[in-house]
């Protein structure tokens, strides 16, 4: 591996802090979504997300800011 390469990789204290606020918004977006009492499938049809990508979302897996500013605006939130 190059040097340049190797200066991309994220330290693990990134890579703790990227998984605790992908944790965190996923639960808001879940939290949010059973409040409407809206399936997951409602939600991933107005975000224009598949079904599968919005459940990993909700679990905690890291997505796109994309991704996550579809959900907010399906979700009629303000992306603060």
């Amino acid at each position: 591996m190059s040097p340049a390469r190797a200066a991309l990789a994220p330290s693990d204290a990134a890579l703790r802090a990227m998984r605790q606020l992908a944790g965190g918004i996923g639960a808001a977006i879940r939290d949010e979504r059973r409040r409407r009492r809206w399936t997951l499938r409602e939600l991933a049809t107005r975000a224009g997300v598949s079904v599968s990508h919005l459940h990993g979302v909700e679990a905690g897996r890291p997505a796109s800011l994309l991704t996550c500013a579809r959900i907010i605006q399906a979700l009629g939130l303000r992306s603060e």
